[in-house]
């Protein structure tokens, strides 16, 4: 107004339009105020004061000052306990640190008789709509007439963190509390309940008379000050005749025990405690025997809970370790040529960890050692434990004796030392036999059956020169040969010196053999016996090369053309070769030094090798190639040598490939920079090793097939050696990837299943079939492998276009199509494909198992075209029950006769009209042998495993498909307990059990019992135990489980089926679900992927 008439006025503004001034005004502050007997404690009561705040939407941040103000706070002091704030958008959605308080007061204490205000700023996103404040304040005593105000006002920043406020759009409002808040009474305690959580028999204690027992007690209302509780134990089972001792109970350290006797008392519980555990260790009168129970009583005025459990019960028991394998390794004679008499033995036991310490009865049994003149064998020198810390002989070891094994060790390795009295043949054995309560094994090391490989070998003898000097009819001679071995342990060699060529006129005498190291310096090798220029000599331990002089002097006129032999070999007793034996090298005529030094400069060695990618992991264009070149150093000077390559494999074009030299300080070639395959190479003084490295980059990827040849050489030497990458991985190679298929082929699986009643083959069998490809394609993809058609040669990826081939290809025609496909490599991904291993378990009426392998670098070797896919077909794809093959007859089915099963009955034909019914299926080829199935499947689990061949980037799939129940015919079965089980052999592949029962047994509603083998002993939840033993610990050994390992089962069949009687009706989901995750498949604790597959999708043709 001022600038438009030059009168100054007043301004006013319309209040009713702040917002179109002033974004983000307050629209309105709701306030309440209510008692919190909650968070009031005994000695002070709890209010909560509570403010919804409106406002309008901002395009940006906005600021505001908060202000509190307390009023009628006569009780006392008052103290805020915590304060929230949380902010919603216009939809009522939470925004996430909507508002944040940016700055507060310190002061955490409110008086009411204080004019001070508890003030601040706070900042709010530009979506938020409302936000709710809360806040929480304990006082003495809280009247009812409390009031807290908040006010809220804009402000805008001056400068950072100083705020200004406009007045104008201060907004106020109260939480008023307007009731009187009083202390909550005290509460007593009641004991909810009592459960007996575990009994376990501490198994490794030598008397057998421990036990503990768990307690887990439960209050509700837990007490709102502290609890007085009785509590008695009372012994039940064979404990009241027997009678025990309760050696140690064990309270939490915040309740307090005051015993009365050694069973009973009473505890002081802590206000607010709503569970605790107990833990009571029993020694008993007499050695456990499993029936031992134990309760426990918990009780007060008003409450009472007792709870008891007993050692049979047991779910806690710790597991006992078993041997399971011992194999004998190594044999081999210990000191290598030196002692005819000493060998060593060594054995690799493989055992099932315990959860304690185990001890182990040990014994060992000579046989095939020759008696010496005193008439005793062989005597046992050492015993020693390698590859682990956790295995100690409790005594002094020996022939027989204990071993204890500490908990967790999986495997370690035994070393046994012996000494023969008579002379090693090469045919002696020993055995080592280990066993405990549970288990046994024993294994075999022979002399006859295992090279060590340990001692020195012999691998060449050369003549290096001679040199002479003659003065007044003497001649001193002095003859250089190189003796190089294959290093290994201290060995025991003959030698024999000889001349040829004497002069009639001349005396001859030979002096002492000497040697050193290609350099000239001292050798580990020692003349041990030395007569008339034969005797035996000690190569020492690791020793490779060496040069051995030997001087000779002749009187009177030689020919000049005298030759010296040395031969070295096995040795004689008194000193020489043995006949048949060693080798041997001649220095003579025409040999003769200009220096008298031959181990002048000189190439000695070259070792060869690639690194694929040098510089850059997943830069699979480059490789480098590496020779390790040893030499006689040159210390006068730099020495020349000339070199020259010779590549292999590689493309004619040069102008494919970029070559680079490494540089190096310990040699120059101005020919090598150059790039030329042949020239010279200055080597630096005093050098006697350096590394000449050359990296070569392809256009294209490298194959695989390339090579290059160096040769260096001077006047005394010439060395070759080739660096190929046909010897080095350099394509980068995808993990393998194992699949493990448990596929039922009994009679019944040929009964209908819902997801195929839309194909020509409406059977459980079928979708079981295309279950089983899709899993085996999932298993391919993971290893990298595709499909080729052999027509067109044309490449197809595992993925949506094979998934719905599965969904729409009937079995057999899937068999059909799989005629013109090959399992290939996938071409695309720049990877080589991994190993891909298919287990396929069948269990019908007997388990049979078969076992594919796929390999990358020999899967089409030899193979018709088409002749994988053909065999996936007939391996995988399970087209036939035995009953459509054999009919009802065991003619022509060699597997009735190999394992052993009886002859057929009338209850086997049944029905036993089945002829004139027309019907292909009778009894006997019914059943599911499915405890054999997973009993062999944790065999083949635990050998994975012992194996030692997976790696921790490696894939594992396990399918299991089944039709029902496990089952076999009654009259087979050990259904009445008697022993009268028929033993139906699991094959060797897959451990060799013999299965005598079902193992677990289902009624009609799903309800189970455990069927017991021959033995009487329930083998299904020993077999449940071992197999998830083996799932958690082939889990530990892969990087990502969760990824890698994944089981799926499948339940196929309608949901209810029809029985023999009119309402005799097949609860298959209730089996199912009891089968799969509580009887066979523990995923409470496991790492790995656990999937049941509940709904199929539906198949076509």
């Amino acid at each position: 107004m001022l600038a438009m008439t030059g009168e100054e006025k007043s301004a006013q503004v319309n209040g009713a339009g702040l917002e179109d001034c002033f974004p983000g005004t307050i629209e309105s502050i709701q306030g309440k105020a209510v008692c919190d007997d909650e968070a009031a404690s005994s000695e002070q009561e709890a209010a909560r004061f509570l403010f919804n705040v409106e406002r309008e939407e901002t395009n940006d941040i906005q600021y505001y000052a908060y202000q509190l103000n307390a009023e009628g706070l006569g009780g006392g002091t008052y103290e805020i306990q915590n304060s929230d704030i949380v902010a919603f958008d216009s939809g009522g959605i939470q925004v996430h640190d909507g508002v944040e308080i940016i700055q507060q007061a310190d002061q955490d204490v409110v008086d009411g008789e204080s004019d001070e205000a508890y003030s601040g700023y706070i900042k709010v996103q530009g979506n938020v709509r409302s936000f709710d404040a809360e806040i929480l304040l304990t006082g003495d005593n809280f009247f009812g007439d409390e009031e807290i105000t908040l006010t809220l006002t804009n402000v805008y920043e001056v400068s950072e963190n100083k705020f200004q406020t406009i007045p104008l759009t201060e907004t106020s409002g109260e939480a008023e509390l307007t009731a009187d808040c009083i202390l909550p009474l005290p509460s007593a305690g009641e004991v909810q309940r009592v459960e007996a959580t575990s009994a376990c028999e501490l198994d490794g204690t030598p008397s057998k008379k421990d036990a503990v027992f768990k307690f887990e007690v439960s209050f509700d209302p837990a007490g709102t000050e502290a609890q007085l509780y009785g509590y008695s134990f009372e012994a039940l089972g064979d404990w009241s005749e027997s009678g025990y001792r309760l050696q140690e109970i064990v309270f939490p350290d915040d309740v307090t025990l005051r015993p009365t006797s050694k069973t009973a008392g009473e505890i002081v519980v802590p206000a607010g405690m709503e569970t605790f555990e107990v833990d009571v260790v029993v020694k008993s009168n007499q050695v456990l025997t499993g029936e031992e129970a134990l309760a426990l009583t918990i009780s007060n005025d008003s409450s009472e809970a007792t709870g008891a459990t007993s050692l049979k019960d047991a779910d806690c028991a710790p597991t006992i370790g078993e041997v399971d394998q011992v194999t004998g390794v190594a044999a081999c004679e210990r000191e290598g040529l030196t002692n005819k008499q000493k060998a060593t033995f060594s054995f690799d036991v493989v055992v099932q960890p315990g959860d304690l310490p185990q001890i182990y009865e040990y014994s060992f049994v000579l046989s095939g050692f020759q008696a010496g003149t005193s008439g005793d064998q062989v005597e046992i020198t050492g015993i020693e434990v390698a590859n682990s810390d956790g295995v100690e002989f409790l005594k002094q070891p020996g022939r027989e004796g204990q071993l204890q094994v500490d908990a967790g060790v999986e495997s370690f390795r035994v070393d046994v030392s012996v000494t023969s009295k008579g002379a090693i043949t090469g045919e002696e054995a020993l055995e080592l036999s280990l066993a405990n309560e549970l288990s046994s094994a024993s294994g075999t090391a022979s002399l006859a059956d295992h090279e060590c490989k340990q001692s020195a070998v012999l691998e060449a003898v050369d003549g290096l020169g001679y040199c002479s000097d003659s003065d007044d009819g003497n001649t001193d001679l002095r003859f250089f040969y190189r003796a190089s071995f294959d290093p290994g342990l201290p060995t025991l060699y003959g030698y024999e010196l000889g001349i040829d060529n004497l002069s009639l006129t001349a005396d001859y005498t030979i002096n002492d053999l000497e040697f050193t190291d290609l350099q000239g310096d001292a050798v580990d090798v020692e003349i041990q016996r030395e007569s008339s220029g034969a005797g035996t000599i000690l190569v020492g331990e690791d020793v490779s090369d060496v040069v051995v002089s030997v001087e000779a002097n002749a009187t009177g006129e030689i020919t000049g053309q005298e030759a010296l032999t040395l031969s070295i070999g096995e040795p004689q007793e008194g000193g020489g070769v043995e006949d048949g034996t060693g080798l041997t090298a001649s220095v003579g005529f025409g040999d003769v030094l200009d220096i008298c030094d031959p181990l002048g400069p000189q190439v000695t060695s070259i070792k060869a090798q690639v690194d694929c990618s040098p510089d850059d992991d997943e830069n699979v264009l480059v490789s480098r190639f590496i020779y390790d070149v040893n030499l006689i150093a040159d210390n006068a000077g730099p020495k020349t040598y000339e070199y020259s390559f010779v590549p292999s494999g590689f493309e004619e074009d040069r102008a494919d490939y970029s070559v680079t030299v490494i540089p190096s300080e310990d040699y120059s070639s101005k020919d090598l920079q150059s790039g030329a395959l042949q020239g010279e190479i200055r080597v630096a003084e005093g050098v006697d090793n350096f590394k000449l490295e050359l990296d070569i980059q392809a256009g294209e990827n490298l194959v695989e097939t390339e090579s290059l040849s160096l040769t260096l050489a001077d006047e005394r030497s010439s060395v070759e050696a080739t660096a190929s990458l046909a010897t080095s991985d350099c394509i980068e190679q995808v993990p393998d990837s194992h699949l493990y298929l448990l596929m039922n082929n009994s009679t019944s699986m040929l009964s209908p299943e819902p997801s195929t009643s839309q194909t020509s083959a409406p059977t459980m069998l079928e979708a079981q079939n295309r279950i089983a490809f899709y899993s085996f394609e999932q298993a391919a993809a993971k290893a990298g492998y595709g499909f080729r058609n052999i027509n067109d040669d044309s490449f197809e990826s595992f993925g949506e276009t094979s998934r719905n081939a599965i969904l729409s290809n009937s079995s057999q025609s899937l068999a059909r199509t799989l005629q013109d496909y090959e399992l290939v490599d996938d071409p695309y991904d720049g990877k080589k494909a991994g190993n891909l291993t298919v287990h396929l378990i069948t269990y019908g009426y007997v388990v049979d198992y078969r076992r594919e392998d796929f390999r990358s670098t020999n899967l089409l070797a030899g193979a018709t075209p088409g002749g994988e896919g053909l065999n996936l077909a007939q391996r995988i794809l399970l087209t036939s029950t035995p009953n459509k093959i054999y009919g009802n007859s065991i003619e022509n089915n060699p597997n009735w006769e190999s394992y052993d099963l009886p002859e057929p009955t009338e209850d086997d034909y049944f029905p036993r009209n089945w002829k004139e019914l027309g019907v292909n299926a009778s009894n006997l080829y019914s059943g599911t042998e499915m405890l054999g199935a997973f009993t062999g499947l944790t065999h083949l689990l635990r050998e994975k495993r012992r194996s030692n061949d997976i790696q921790a980037d490696e894939s594992v799939g396990i399918t299991v498909a089944t039709d029902g129940r496990p089952e076999r015919r009654p009259w087979w079965d050990n259904r009445g307990d008697e022993g009268t089980g028929v033993p139906i052999p699991l094959p060797d592949s897959l451990g060799g059990d013999e299965i005598t029962a079902a193992g677990l047994l289902y009624n009609n509603d799903g309800s189970f019992r455990y069927n017991l083998d021959n033995d009487g002993i329930a083998q299904w939840p020993k077999m449940q135990g071992k197999l998830n033993k083996q799932l958690n610990r082939l889990a530990r050994q892969l990087n990502d489980p969760s990824e890698q390992f994944e089981v799926d089962v499948i339940g196929l069949g309608e949901e209810d089926v029809i029985g023999g009687g009119a309402d005799d009706v097949v609860n298959f989901p209730a089996i199912y679900e009891n089968l799969f995750n509580e009887q066979t498949f523990d995923d409470s604790k496991n790492t790995w992927t656990y999937n049941v597959v509940e709904d199929l999708p539906d198949f076509f043709d």
